[in-house]
């Protein structure tokens, strides 16, 4: 292995990192803020619960980013070698975080609908659209209140 480490340019180098860790930050606060809208429809509208499965997709891009924005500090700006343990960590926890991104946005839908279902709530298929993996689903307690929001749209 070689022992010198790249050498970036400082501005380079901390605007790529700025703009990770600015993007790392915006994500949870978008991941948080849906979880707490999410609950808040619970109780505020009787009947109607739109679920985002899109946003579950955040976690796993979320530890994934912390991995790189790690490894990037340790070896670019402390200047340091990654060593076979830590390196080990890091590949570990980053397939991890792509495991992450396809099980947990996968299990919550699957939850959801059947904690709705069992709740007698039922997919407004109108209401619901899905684009590419972003995936948002209506779920009322009567076909009166699925065209309503049907009808609102």
């Amino acid at each position: 292995m070689d022992s010198q480490l790249p050498n970036p340019p400082k501005v380079t180098l901390y605007t790529g990192l700025s703009i990770l860790v600015v993007f790392t930050i915006i994500c949870l606060f978008y991941f948080v803020s849906t979880l707490v809208d999410m609950s808040q429809q619970w109780g505020a509208t009787p009947g109607i619960f739109m679920f985002n499965k899109g946003v579950f997709y955040i976690p796993g891009i979320v530890l994934g980013l912390l991995v790189l924005i790690f490894v990037i500090v340790y070896e670019s700006v402390l200047r340091k070698h990654l060593t076979e343990k830590i390196a080990s960590i890091c590949t570990r926890t980053g397939i991890g975080a792509v495991a992450l991104m396809f099980v947990v946005p996968n299990i919550a839908d699957y939850s959801f609908e059947k904690f709705l279902t069992k709740q007698n709530y039922q997919i407004c298929v109108g209401a619901s659209h899905q684009w590419l993996h972003s995936k948002i689903v209506a779920y009322t307690n009567d076909e009166i209140t699925c065209d309503a929001i049907v009808e609102k749209e």
